[in-house]
């Protein structure tokens, strides 16, 4: 299983799930592989919090020190790292990989995308099919997709 050298976009050494970038030949090719990666790599479980009012679904890893508050929504399959947070009215769709120290914020949604670690959508983001960077924190209202407006493939 070959890791490309994928350093001129991301530092991937230190992100747990790395791995999900084995075998690809460009960077979003992860996203041929998410939905089995998080298949294989899933063991549900909550170590952190969900706070009463929160929705999370079967399927879905909540870890440590990780807190859903009131309002929001984790469809599975889904994994969210250590010291992360799902605030008050996001959506995480299913696919969704994070890595630690995560913010998923207010009325943002997710879904088929990638967080590296300390990664922000901290209010009114959407991020589909796609990945965030490490440190990355987008503004309010920042839209994120692969979606072409030709609608043809990218």
């Amino acid at each position: 299983m070959e890791i490309k050298d994928f350093s001129y976009y991301f530092d991937l050494s230190k992100f747990e799930h790395k791995k999900i970038f084995a075998d690809c030949e460009y960077i979003f090719d992860f996203l041929k592989h998410l939905e089995g990666y998080i298949k294989v790599n899933l063991n549900s479980a909550v170590l952190g919090k969900v706070s009463s009012g929160a929705m999370v679904e079967d399927n879905v890893y909540i870890g440590r020190n990780s807190v859903v508050q009131p309002g929001a929504w984790v469809r599975g399959p889904s994994i969210i790292g250590d010291n992360c947070e799902i605030r008050h009215g996001a959506y995480v769709g299913a696919n969704t990989l994070t890595g630690n120290g995560v913010i998923i914020g207010h009325a943002s949604e997710v879904s088929n995308a990638v967080f590296l670690d300390n990664a922000r959508a901290p209010h009114f983001a959407f991020v589909g099919h796609s990945i965030l960077g490490n440190r990355v924190n987008l503004g309010a209202g920042t839209k994120l997709s692969n979606l072409k407006i030709t609608a043809k493939e990218i």
